[in-house]
């Protein structure tokens, strides 16, 4: 309660208000006409602190997820592809060298090396699918980890799964690339004229501008951003089999009869091994289950995808 003022301190009605929105609490005035509006102003000065308090809070809000959303943006968020460039990409990850060692393939095994490659087809596509499921499993137990063989095995067997996961994974996509890049500069070397196919200054220097040309499509972060490249791959390995394929029926007086068996038995682990070694692509198949815009798709993806590959390797192989 205020004390009973006198005549010195006694107020006017707007001075008063003027003294309580200054903030002179302590100050000992009283006017008797104010005291009901004196606790209605100073509600009214409470709620439009807190009124400047939730604009505070909802300006923080909105800069922090306009930061977070500009540092995605400059982080480059990998983009997602849809199910048609998903079945690109991956036919395109395992269809590749080995399609040109197919018709060996068949010839050291015989006709029922096709029925190992079904096989390895199917047992390939069901490892695809346990895949799948390890990665829905791995992403409930660590919200939001980068999806990878690597931080997988950390996951479920610690620091030592994590650097043998990592080393394996480097090897065999370390090593298919170094294979690669030599058969490039091989057959870029084939169409260049004899004389030159003899200096080997030539093929230094065909393989140094060769693979600075290829460089830049392994700073690619999304396979979506490799759509166009994985369809002329998919276009390059489908033209590889329909040339070979015409060929044989437009040039069979010229093509040595051969006789193939049924089987094979001598070297049929041989033509087994090629085909296995065709199939090597499992690496990335977390990422390409991870970039997909409707996951629940990826069984599709598989079972189209296998039987693509298989569709195109038994027919190079005939």
């Amino acid at each position: 309660m205020f004390s009973p003022p006198s005549s010195a301190t006694r107020l006017t009605p707007r001075s008063y208000e003027r003294a309580l929105h200054l903030g002179l609490k302590d100050h000992r005035v009283h006017h008797p006409s104010l005291t009901e509006k004196s606790a209605l102003l100073a509600k009214k000065e409470e709620g439009n602190d807190e009124k400047k308090g939730l604009k505070r809070e909802e300006s923080t809000i909105s800069v922090t997820s306009s930061s977070s959303s500009s540092s995605s943006d400059e982080g480059g968020e990998v983009k997602k592809q849809t199910t048609m460039q998903t079945i690109f990409n991956f036919a395109n990850i395992f269809v590749g060298l080995g399609l040109l060692s197919k018709p060996y393939a068949l010839a050291q095994g015989g006709f029922m090396s096709l029925a190992f490659l079904l096989l390895a087809c199917l047992l390939c596509a069901f490892t695809a699918y346990i895949l799948k499921h390890v990665v829905d499993a791995y992403r409930i137990k660590v919200p939001g980890g980068g999806v990878s063989f690597a931080e997988i095995a950390r996951a479920y067997l610690g620091k030592g799964g994590f650097w043998s996961a990592t080393v394996i994974t480097l090897l065999e996509v370390g090593l298919a690339g170094a294979v690669a890049l030599i058969f490039v500069w091989n057959n870029i070397i084939y169409l260049m004229p004899l004389e030159w196919q003899q200096n080997s200054m030539v093929y230094y220097l065909v393989a140094g501008i060769s693979t600075i040309c290829v460089l830049p499509t392994v700073w690619v972060k999304s396979f979506s951003n490799l759509s166009f490249i994985a369809l002329l791959g998919a276009g390059a390995s489908l033209g590889i089999a329909l040339l070979v394929t015409v060929l044989l029926f437009f040039y069979l007086d010229v093509i040595p009869e051969n006789h193939y068996s049924l089987i094979q038995g001598e070297t049929f682990a041989l033509a087994a091994g090629i085909y296995l070694t065709s199939l090597g692509g499992h690496a990335l198949i977390p990422t390409l289950y991870v970039e997909m815009k409707n996951p629940k798709k990826f069984p599709l993806v598989i079972v189209v995808s296998f039987a693509v590959i298989f569709l195109i390797y038994s027919a190079m192989a005939t």
